[in-house]
Formats: structure tokens, sequence, C-alpha cells
């Protein structure tokens, strides 16, 4: 029961954090312009600082603050992130510059991608129990 609630709660956190992502993203390419590798770099920031509090607070309940834990949780989770961000921006550059689909489009598709990315490194890499 415990996994079923985990799930949906980073369900719903990940969608919020998705949806803070494309506001974003929309904000800076569709709206001021910005280039759209740098809306999605600055999406990414703003998303993934969202989604660290959230995880590691509401969906694993990890809730040590002790340095020696939080500085490894930062760690993993920014290095995790990464790799998930590095994703974001080759997949909207192939999708974009490449294939010459619409930006929006491309975003959402890139982000259905790396969803299940960051959830699978978050449980088992970046908040597993039992770890300091």
């Amino acid at each position: 029961m415990n996994n079923k609630r985990e799930l949906v709660i980073y369900i719903v956190c990940g969608a919020i954090a998705a949806c803070l992502n494309l506001g974003v993203f929309y904000l800076l390419d569709h709206v001021l312009g910005v280039h759209y590798l740098l809306a999605t770099s600055v999406a990414w920031l703003c998303s993934t600082t969202f989604a660290f509090m959230t995880n590691k607070f509401l969906v694993f309940r990890a809730y040590d603050l002790s340095r020696s834990v939080l500085a490894r949780e930062i760690v993993t989770f920014l290095s995790s992130r990464g790799i998930s961000g590095l994703m974001d921006l080759v997949g909207m550059y192939v999708l974009v510059s490449l294939l010459e689909v619409e930006h929006g489009l491309a975003k959402v598709v890139v982000l259905c991608m790396i969803v299940a990315t960051n959830y699978i490194l978050s449980k088992y890499w970046v908040f597993k129990k039992g770890t300091a």
C-alpha cells in the first residue's frame, strides 16, 4: 500500500513540476522570445528545485536533514536530474532543430519521455532507504 501512495503522490507532484516546467518554458520561449534551449534550461532549473523538495518530503518521506544525508541527496538528485536535463536538451534540439517540430509540442513529447527516468533514479538512487 505504501508503494501505491508513493506512486500517486509522485505522479501528482511530477505533474505539478511538469506544469511548472512547461509554464516557465512557454513564458520564456513564446512570450519573451528567449532561445528555446535557454528556455529549456531555465525551466529545468525551476522544476528541478521544486521536484527536489516535493520528492524529498512528500513522495519518499526522507526527513533526515543531517549534513551528510542532505549533501548526498542533493548531489545525487542533481546528478540524476542532470541526466534527464541533458535528455531534455538533446531531445529538444533533435525535435526542434533537426525534425522541425513546433517548440511546445516538442517540449511535451520530451517531458513524457523523461518522467519514468526521473522516478526510477529518485526512488532507487537518490532517496533510497538506509544510505547515509
